[in-house]
């Protein structure tokens, strides 16, 4: 019997008791209703399910899963699949529950995915949230120009950028057809790797083709446990190891130079980490630990790649923060925030060490 519930909202949480009001209200405030939602509890130590459990009192449609240990960011594709078998929809949402939607996600995406059944997945534009809620741009207005098109309503093959860099979708913005995620085996997850949207979305592009939304369909909040920041240097290199072993493969273009023209972005993305972490941790008034991120940026991918200018551009700022890094003043603190990729990652008052 097919269900009549259209959507199904996964939403793994842990210790967010500071944001998880705000992600449910964001599902409760769509103009769109027929969707259900589940949260999956990973044994938080504050009142992050007491709080859910509230919600799902006064509304049916949520229902809560609590885990009795800690599966941990290891285990996270077990936590999405989960809640995934737990619902019923025709496609599934991603909503964690330190982010949030704007009211008309739903409606929207649903408009622009239900017509079209050659499409596996749909994801849009996203806001980056500061810890207080503050809204500070959108994610990714510094993405490589290669990545633009990809948010122009684009409809087909979304598999290069995911070959040449990090995530670029935000699982926020996500939604995928149940079928094709059943096709692939539920949501993945490398061995060592503390994410699922990477080799998810590498394993979808391969269903079929994406929709990238021109629209805003979330809002992603970046605060101090925010594991994608503290571990960025970690994750990239995951991501790159797990991109280089997606060749050869089914549905990977065939592009004359691909091998090298990743070897080139990925050497650059590295670099990033680096200096990002460098940077928080000045931030932080860490200035040791910054200094030898800022040197392990100097020092990384100099070999082969140091006539590639974006490369040496990173180097060279690398170079001047670890400069700046010996001033009586904390410079990152001073200028009152941390950018990234020309949005800001976080708010000085809101995380700086005391």
């Amino acid at each position: 019997m097919k269900s009549s519930v259209l959507v199904s909202i996964v939403t793994p949480t842990c210790d967010h008791e500071r944001f998880i009001a705000a992600c449910l209200d964001s599902v409760l405030a769509q103009d769109f209703s027929s969707w259900e939602m589940v949260v999956v509890d990973d044994a938080s130590r504050d009142r992050t399910a007491e709080i859910v459990q509230g919600y799902a009192r006064r509304d049916s449609r949520i229902r809560l899963i609590r885990h009795e240990t800690n599966w941990g960011i290891m285990r996270l594709a077990d936590t999405y699949n989960q809640g995934a078998a737990a619902g019923a929809g025709e496609w599934i949402a991603i909503l964690e529950g330190d982010d949030a939607w704007p009211p008309d996600k739903l409606a929207r995406q649903w408009r622009e995915l239900a017509g079209d059944p050659q499409v596996v997945m749909g994801y849009g534009r996203s806001l980056l949230l500061s810890p207080s809620g503050k809204k500070l741009g959108q994610t990714q207005a510094g993405l490589p120009a290669y990545c633009r098109p990809y948010f122009r309503n684009f409809r087909g093959q979304a598999l290069l950028p995911l070959l040449l860099r990090p995530c670029y979708i935000h699982p926020v913005t996500v939604m995928v057809r149940r079928l094709a995620l059943e096709k692939i085996g539920g949501f993945r997850q490398e061995p060592g790797l503390g994410l699922v949207d990477h080799p998810t979305f590498l394993a979808l592009a391969g269903q079929g083709p994406f929709f990238g939304s021109a629209s805003v369909l979330g809002y992603y909040r970046r605060h101090r446990d925010s594991q994608s920041l503290n571990r960025i240097v970690e994750l990239t290199a995951a991501e790159r190891r797990l991109a280089f072993a997606s060749l050869p493969g089914d549905g990977v273009p065939r592009l004359p130079g691909l091998r090298r023209r990743m070897g080139r972005s990925w050497a650059l993305e590295s670099v990033r980490a680096l200096l990002t972490e460098g940077r928080l941790r000045l931030l932080r008034g860490q200035r040791r630990a910054a200094r030898l991120s800022f040197r392990r940026c100097l020092a990384a991918e100099k070999l082969r790649l140091w006539p590639y200018p974006p490369l040496l551009a990173v180097k060279l700022a690398s170079l001047a923060a670890l400069l700046f890094s010996f001033l009586p003043v904390n410079v990152e603190r001073a200028i009152g925030r941390l950018q990234f990729r020309s949005a800001s990652l976080l708010e000085s008052g809101d995380e700086c060490d005391s």
